[in-house]
C-alpha cells in the first residue's frame, strides 16, 4: 500500500527537484529558467583554490582559507555571509609605490559583495623561490592601496619559516613590497664610477698620444 502511494508521489518529487535545479553538490546550484550560476561555497578545513575574477561564497563566522594561483593565502572569517572575489595581476593597477620601494610583482584585488561586512583576515605568502632581487627582505610587508589618500599603506607584517604574514580587517588592492636594497644602489654607483674612470683613462691616454705625435 505504502509503495503504491510512493510510486504515485515519485513523479511529483522528481518534478520539484528538476524545477529548482538542485544538484547533488551543495557547493554550486543552478536555478531553473535563467541558469544563473551561484558562487561555490568555501568550507572550513581544506584550502579552497580560487579562480581569479570568480566569486566564492563564505558563510558567517567560519574561518576559510582561499588560495590564489600565485600562492597567496587569504584566511578569512566574515561577520556575515559574503561573496569574495579575488583578482590577481602582475602589473600595479593603482598608483605608484613610495620612492625607493619595490613590489615582488603580485597584486591582489580583493572585493566583497557587501563592503560594510566586518571581516577578520590573515594574508600569507611563502617567500621560497620568489625573485626578491633588489629588495631588502627585512623590510618586506603587506601593503594595501588607500583609495582616499591614494597611496600605499603597510600593515604590521612578520616573517616566520620563510612565510610572510599580515593581518587586516578590510579588503582592497594588496601587494608585498619592501625597500630597495642598498646593494642595488651601491652597484649602480660603482657602475657609474667605473664608467667615469674608464672614460677618464681613455681621455688621458688620448692626450699622451697627441704629445708623442
Amino acid at each position: 500500500m505504502f509503495s503504491m502511494k510512493l510510486a504515485k508521489l515519485l513523479p511529483a518529487i522528481v518534478g520539484i527537484i528538476l524545477f529548482f535545479g538542485l544538484t547533488t553538490a551543495d557547493a554550486t546550484w543552478y536555478p531553473m529558467g535563467n541558469h544563473e550560476e551561484r558562487a561555490p561555497i568555501a568550507k572550513p578545513g581544506a584550502p579552497f583554490e580560487v579562480t581569479p575574477g570568480k566569486p566564492v561564497a563564505v558563510n558567517p563566522g567560519e574561518f576559510v582559507e582561499l588560495v590564489t594561483p600565485s600562492g597567496i593565502k587569504v584566511k578569512v572569517k566574515p561577520g556575515e555571509g559574503v561573496e569574495i572575489t579575488i583578482d590577481e595581476r602582475t602589473i600595479n593597477p593603482k598608483g605608484p609605490l613610495p620612492d625607493n620601494e619595490k613590489s615582488i610583482g603580485i597584486f591582489l584585488d580583493i572585493e566583497t559583495n557587501a563592503s560594510d561586512v566586518a571581516v577578520e583576515a590573515t594574508l600569507s605568502l611563502s617567500l621560497e623561490g620568489r625573485d626578491l632581487s633588489g629588495i631588502d627582505t627585512t623590510s618586506l610587508q603587506f601593503k594595501y592601496y588607500d583609495e582616499q589618500s591614494q597611496e600605499w599603506k603597510g600593515v604590521p607584517s612578520w616573517v616566520e619559516n620563510n612565510i610572510i604574514y599580515g593581518n587586516t580587517t578590510h579588503f582592497s588592492v594588496w601587494t608585498v613590497a619592501g625597500s630597495e636594497s642598498s646593494t642595488t644602489g651601491n652597484s649602480l654607483s660603482l657602475g657609474i664610477l667605473s664608467t667615469i674612470i674608464a672614460l677618464g683613462g681613455i681621455g688621458l691616454l688620448s692626450r699622451k698620444q697627441k704629445k708623442l705625435i
